[in-house]
């Protein structure tokens, strides 16, 4: 016979597991550990529409393709209008903002206070502008718990990417949660204007490497 669970039973279920694993002695070292991941095969398009027609995929990347009647070749790669190899970046290069979510793998037994789901420490997001006619902004706001959690954490962040090309960084942490880690499992989701490339993500969490 299929049992159904709950969500919350799952998650209540993982929390007394991890609580009990980590009831570790006082003295007991903890060290950070991370999931570093390519916007490329990280990151998607918010409608499925702009995931087909307005962002391309490749092995290694993820970019907004050329509008309709720009004379670049679809099929073709050398069409990415960028400062450097931008094979393994996510890449808005037509018109219009694109809503991109980017999402974070965690682990659930990561210290921090795993009886409430606070797991996370940090989420850092890089991108740039490969345009340069002018500095670009950009608004991203990450998302924190899981579906029907009543503390979930939602925080939105911009920042200006110069037309120098010069990597830029939004970073969320426990400090702009009061001190206290960021629930999991997180994702991000950013309005990239034309132009903006997303890079790399990063996620950091502490474990148990005993005393």
């Amino acid at each position: 016979m299929h049992t159904s669970i709950s969500k919350s039973t799952l998650i209540l279920s993982l929390a007394f597991t991890a609580a009990a694993m980590y009831a570790a002695p006082a003295a007991a070292a903890t060290k950070s550990r991370s999931n570093y991941q390519n916007a490329g095969g990280n990151c998607h398009a918010a409608n499925g529409l702009h995931d087909i027609e307005r962002m391309k995929r490749n092995p290694l990347g993820y970019r907004n393709a050329p509008t309709a009647g720009s004379g670049d070749d679809e099929d073709e790669d050398d069409d990415i209008r960028s400062k450097g190899d931008s094979a393994s970046n996510t890449s808005n290069t037509t018109t219009g903002n694109v809503q991109v979510i980017c999402n974070f793998a965690a682990d659930v037994f990561s210290i921090g206070n795993p009886n409430s789901g606070h797991i996370i420490k940090v989420v850092q997001l890089f991108a740039r502008n490969t345009l340069t006619d002018s500095d670009k902004g950009m608004a991203c706001t990450i998302t924190a718990g899981y579906a029907t959690s009543s503390t979930n954490y939602s925080n939105t962040k911009s920042m200006t990417l110069p037309k120098s090309g010069v990597q830029q960084r939004l970073s969320w942490s426990s400090a702009d949660n009061g001190g206290r880690y960021l629930p999991g499992p997180a994702s991000v989701v950013c309005s990239v204007p034309v132009g903006v490339e997303l890079n790399d993500a990063i996620i950091v969490f502490d474990v148990d490497v005993g005393s």
